[in-house]
């Protein structure tokens, strides 16, 4: 059995301010089936397998960030495989943000062996918003 784990440089894992939290994924995805699009992502669900390193994500999309903002309905959803740890003492979120949105090297394989493949928000934009002041 192959387990791959793999480790993030601090200033990846975190936002990109001590000040800001990451709010969400900002990539244009077109439904191929009935053409609508989305521009907003966000995650709904982690869940974290530290044993495996075998994690899922569960995001919506929505047409904008205004939508979700005003607590519209998204008008889908995805679900990714994410491999690896996040380092104690992490931000999941942000850690699952990142690990959504990073490259994937050539050759990665996750803790079965498998190659692991970019998904469709590799290489997005991370979208940040300021912490409330009550937060600071």
């Amino acid at each position: 059995m192959v387990q791959t784990v793999f480790f993030y440089p601090k200033e990846t894992i975190m936002s990109k301010d001590k000040n800001q939290i990451t709010v969400g994924i900002n990539r244009e995805i077109i439904d191929t089936e009935t053409d609508s699009s989305a521009e907003f992502h966000v995650i709904r669900h982690v869940s974290l397998d530290y044993a495996t390193g075998f994690n899922v994500v569960l995001l919506d999309s929505y047409v904008r960030k205004s939508t979700f903002e005003r607590r519209g309905r998204s008008v889908g959803s995805m679900q990714l495989n994410i491999p690896g740890v996040p380092p104690r003492g992490t931000d999941v979120l942000d850690w699952a943000y990142q690990a959504v949105v990073a490259a994937v090297e050539g050759g990665a394989v996750d803790a079965y062996g498998q190659p692991i493949s970019a998904n469709s928000l590799t290489g997005a934009e991370l979208v940040y918003a300021d912490l409330p002041e009550a937060a600071i």
